[in-house]
C-alpha cells in the first residue's frame, strides 16, 4: 500500500494538473483513502458521506499538500509520504465526521474511542486544546471550536459576559472586552479600550484576568454544549410551525391587546410572525426589548422579511441609540437602523431567496446580541 501511495503522489508532483496522467493518479489516490492505515474511522451511519466530502476537499486542495510537504518527494520513503498524507487527510475527515453529527443532530460522545493515525484516541483529544485560549483564538476561523467561542461571545446566551463588569463601568463588560480584543476588525488594544470607556487600563487587565478569561476558558472547554449556536434559524420551517422554544408568539410577548402586534402592509394569511426577548444586560436595564420577525412569500417567489425592535414591559419607547443591523453572509453590514429619542419601534425590511443566509445584530453600548438565519 505504501509503495502504491508513494507512486501516485510522485505522479501528482511530476505531471501537469490538466494532464490525463495527473487526473488518473488523483482519482486512484482518492479511492485508496478509506483503506489507508491510520485514517479516522467512525460508527456514524453516514460515515461514507464524510469520506466523500473529505475526498472532494482533497481533490481541490491536493496541491497544498504537495506544496507544503517539506520533503524531497523523489527521495522520501513511501512510509513517510503515507504518514504525512494520512495526517493531512484526517484534518479534513475529523471535521466532516463532526459535521455529520451536527447536521443530523445526533449525539456525539467526545470521549468515545475512535481510530486514527495515532491509534485509538478520543475525538476531543484530537481537537486543539481549549486551554490554550489566546493561541487558539488566532487559528483559522473554520475550526469548529473557535466558531463556537466566537458565537458565544457575540450572543452571550446565558448573560455571563454582559453581566460581568466593574462596579464603576457597566459598559466595560467581559463581552465588550472580548469583542474588542478578538472580534473587532481592527482589534482594539487595552489602552484604546480604556480610553473608549474612560477607565484606567489596569482595570481592564484585572477584569480580563480575573473574570473574562476564566469564563471563556470554561466555555471553550465545554464547547460541545454550545454547538447549537452554530445552527441558523431556518425561516422556511416557520411556515410548517417548526421553531424552537426561544421564539414566541407576539401575543405571549406583548399580550393580546398590545399595539405592538405587527401587521405588515402587504400581510397575507401565510404570514408568520414570531418574536424573541433580547437581553443586553445593564445596557438595557429597565428598558427590555424584543426582536420581532415577520416572514411572508411575495408574488415573485422570494421571502419577504420584516424585522422590528419593540420595547417590552412598562416602557412605551425604545432607549435611544439602540442599533438593529442586518449582516450578509460575509459578516458585512447590509442594512442598519438606530433608535432616537421617543421611538416606539425601529425596523428593517428586505427579501431573499431560498438558501440565502444572514444575521441580525442588536447592539447598544458595549453589549450585543446576534442571531443567524437561513431562508
Amino acid at each position: 500500500m505504501d509503495e502504491l501511495l508513494g507512486q501516485l503522489i510522485r505522479k501528482l508532483y511530476q505531471y501537469h494538473i490538466e494532464s490525463p496522467e495527473y487526473r488518473k493518479a488523483l482519482e486512484h489516490l482518492l479511492s485508496l483513502i478509506p483503506h489507508l492505515p491510520g485514517i479516522c474511522q467512525d460508527r456514524h451511519p453516514d460515515y461514507s458521506k464524510a469520506v466523500d466530502q473529505s475526498s472532494e476537499d482533497i481533490r481541490q486542495k491536493i496541491d497544498g499538500f504537495i506544496g507544503t510537504l517539506g520533503l524531497k518527494i523523489d527521495e522520501a520513503p513511501a512510509s513517510v509520504l503515507r504518514e504525512n498524507f494520512v495526517r493531512w487527510v484526517n484534518r479534513f475527515l475529523r471535521f466532516d465526521i463532526y459535521d455529520l453529527y451536527r447536521s443530523r443532530k445526533l449525539p456525539l460522545s467526545l470521549d468515545n474511542a475512535i481510530t486514527g493515525e495515532e491509534g485509538e484516541t478520543t475525538f476531543i483529544e484530537q481537537l486543539p486544546d481549549p486551554r490554550t485560549l489566546d493561541r487558539w483564538l488566532e487559528q483559522e476561523e473554520a475550526q469548529t471550536q473557535r466558531l463556537v467561542l466566537k458565537r458565544y461571545v457575540e450572543r452571550d446566551p446565558e448573560g455571563k459576559l454582559r453581566n460581568c463588569y466593574p462596579a464603576n463601568c457597566s459598559k466595560c463588560s467581559c463581552q465588550a472586552i472580548a469583542q474588542a480584543r478578538y472580534l473587532n476588525k481592527p482589534q482594539l488594544s487595552v489602552p484604546a479600550l480604556a480610553e473608549k470607556f474612560g477607565i484606567p487600563p489596569i482595570t481592564i487587565y484585572s477584569r480580563w484576568d480575573r473574570s473574562c478569561r476564566p469564563i471563556l476558558q470554561e466555555i471553550a472547554h465545554n464547547y460541545h454544549q454550545y454547538l447549537h449556536l452554530l445552527e441558523p434559524v431556518p425561516l422556511s420551517q416557520w411556515f410548517e410551525n417548526v421553531f424552537d422554544a426561544s421564539w414566541q408568539t407576539l401575543e405571549s410577548i406583548f399580550g393580546a391587546g398590545s399595539p405592538h402586534l405587527v401587521r405588515s402592509r402587504r400581510r397575507t394569511a401565510d404570514d408568520v410572525r414570531l418574536g424573541k426577548p433580547i437581553d443586553l444586560g445593564m445596557q438595557l436595564a429597565g428598558n427590555p426589548v424584543a426582536l420581532v420577525v415577520v416572514v411572508a412569500l411575495n408574488p415573485e417567489g422570494e421571502l419577504g422579511i420584516l424585522l422590528r425592535l419593540y420595547p417590552t414591559g412598562e416602557q412605551e419607547c425604545l432607549p435611544p441609540n439602540l442599533q438593529l443591523v442586518v449582516l450578509d453572509e460575509s459578516g458585512e453590514t447590509f442594512l442598519e437602523a438606530q433608535s432616537r429619542d421617543a421611538d416606539n419601534w425601529i425596523q428593517l425590511q428586505f427579501s431573499g431567496v431560498a438558501g440565502e443566509s444572514f444575521s441580525v445584530k442588536v447592539a447598544m453600548g458595549g453589549a450585543s446580541f446576534i442571531e443567524d438565519f437561513v431562508i
